[in-house]
């Protein structure tokens, strides 16, 4: 199963926490694990170990708590999509360390704080969806630095 590069289980009726194993599945680069499952808790931290992962979906499968630091280690990701669950607390600053990434989707939360500054080093981003959730504070003027968006949702 290490050898495994492509996983996913998405659109079925799955329940219980997702595996912290799945972090030692190190050759993966899509994983798909979001929508009409209902997975217990949040996104194991053990998933920023897939260092070789380009494709991240755990959309609309019920996740709660925190969005790992760790998936800041991810830097060969292209697509980072966690919208419709209930995440909770702020971006964390380390998700500016994903270089590559092109889209990102934390739409329809119940995350907080402040967008990062961070965000200002996303060069390839083109789509950036940060709407319904509770940020407060004013919009970074490092999103304006990002060229590339084709596509920004931020309405609260």
């Amino acid at each position: 199963m290490v050898q495994l590069n492509y996983l996913s289980v998405a659109g079925n009726d799955l329940s219980g926490f997702i595996p912290s194993e799945l972090g030692n599945l190190t050759n993966l680069k899509q994983l798909f694990l979001g929508y009409y499952n209902e997975f217990k808790g949040g996104i194991p931290p053990e998933i920023g170990n897939l260092i070789n992962l380009f494709h991240l979906d755990l959309a609309n499968c019920g996740l709660e708590g925190p969005i790992p630091p760790e998936l800041g280690n991810l830097k060969q990701l292209d697509t980072l999509f966690l919208q419709t669950n209930q995440l909770s607390g702020s971006i964390p600053a380390q998700l500016g360390n994903l270089s590559s990434l092109r889209s990102l989707d934390l739409s329809n939360n119940a995350l907080t704080g402040d967008i990062p500054a961070e965000f200002s080093a996303l060069h390839e981003l083109t789509l950036l969806n940060l709407f319904i959730n509770k940020f407060h504070g004013e919009i970074p003027h490092a999103i304006a630095e990002l060229a590339q968006v084709g596509s920004l949702e931020a309405v609260a």
